[in-house]
């Protein structure tokens, strides 16, 4: 299984949850073929540390705000 597939297998059970891509291969329909399947964000190799924190750090503020409990879905 490519990352691709895993991708829209995991948008099956968890709609809300974060994934982002990284890959060694881009090309403009790579990136339109991650966005179709559910990536939330698409790093080339190499990316810098610093782009991956950050991305983490976005990711987690974001699950933060999306919390069952805030928006009435316990």
């Amino acid at each position: 299984m490519n990352g691709v597939e895993l991708c829209k297998k995991i948008r099956i059970k968890d709609r809300i949850s974060i994934i982002h891509a990284l890959t060694g291969y881009s090309n403009h329909y790579g990136l339109l073929e991650s966005r179709t399947a559910g990536f939330d964000d698409f790093f080339v190799k190499p990316v810098k540390l610093d782009v991956i924190f950050r991305a983490a750090q976005d990711a987690f503020e974001k699950l933060a705000r999306w919390k069952f409990s805030d928006l009435g879905l316990t």
